[in-house]
């Protein structure tokens, strides 16, 4: 897909420059269902921070605020993942 070859194109880019950040390609599961949504199963949650003890996260809600990802296909992730491997 085209979007594919430019998530490749940057990462090549990226990882060839001098002075590279380590670890700035944190989330290679969020990367690969943002090219192919069908990889992810998707809830729609309201995300939180208590304000008291700092805890944060999310919860299913009717009034959500952001999609989340609950589970994957890891056959489609990975096939994503090094499609140019």
């Amino acid at each position: 897909s085209q979007s594919l070859h430019e998530m490749y194109h940057v990462m090549s880019v990226y990882l060839n420059r001098a002075g590279k950040i380590e670890k700035a390609f944190h989330d290679p599961l969020a990367a690969c269902c943002a090219i192919d949504i069908s990889i992810g199963q998707w809830k729609d949650v309201r995300l939180y921070m208590d304000e008291k003890t700092k805890e944060w996260g999310s919860k299913i809600s009717e009034n959500p605020n952001v999609k989340i990802i609950v589970d994957y296909d890891q056959d489609k992730y990975l096939s994503t993942l090094f499609a140019y491997a």
